[in-house]
C-alpha cells in the first residue's frame, strides 16, 4: 500500500522509460502506478522476465515540481556512463514528448537519495539547453 506522500508524488510525475531496442515510451498522466505497476500492466514484465527486463530498461521520470528529470535502471536505481551516454542520445526526443524547457534539470538516480533507509547515489548533469548544445559559440558584444 502507497503513502499519501507516494500517491500524490507518483501522481504528478511523468514517468518515462528508453526500452533495450532504444524506443522511447510515455506513461499515461496523471497515473499513481510505480514503473513496475505499468510496466506489469501494459503487460511488458512477468515473472520470468522481471529482473532481465529492469536491468536492459533505462527508467526515468519528469519531476514538474523540481523542473527535472530523474534516471535511472534496475530495482537500485543504478546508473553509469553507458546510461548516462544512451540518456543524452534520447534527451532531444524526451524534450519534446514531454514538453521540457531548456532549464530542465538532468539527474541521474532517483529524486530522493534514501529510500526506504538505502542510500543511493545522485548526480546532477546539468541543464539540457546546455547538455544538448555543448558548443554553442558565445556571442561577443562589439562596441561601436
Amino acid at each position: 500500500m502507497k503513502s499519501i506522500y507516494e500517491e500524490e508524488f507518483h501522481g504528478l510525475r511523468r514517468m518515462f522509460c528508453i526500452t533495450a531496442q532504444g524506443k522511447i515510451e510515455i506513461a499515461p498522466s496523471r497515473t499513481t502506478m510505480s514503473h513496475l505497476e505499468w510496466f506489469k500492466e501494459w503487460g511488458w514484465i512477468n515473472a520470468a522476465n522481471e529482473e532481465r527486463f529492469l536491468a536492459e530498461t533505462i527508467r526515468g521520470f519528469f519531476s514538474p515540481q523540481d523542473n527535472a528529470i530523474y534516471c535511472y535502471k534496475d530495482v537500485c536505481f543504478f546508473f553509469d556512463e553507458d546510461l548516462v551516454k544512451k540518456v543524452k542520445n534520447h534527451l532531444s526526443e524526451l524534450k519534446k514528448l514531454l514538453g521540457l524547457k531548456d532549464d530542465t534539470k538532468v539527474v541521474f538516480g532517483p529524486r530522493d537519495i534514501t529510500i526506504r533507509g538505502v542510500h543511493h547515489p545522485q548526480r546532477f548533469e546539468g541543464i539540457l539547453k546546455v547538455i544538448l548544445n555543448p558548443y554553442e559559440p558565445r556571442k561577443e558584444v562589439v562596441k561601436g
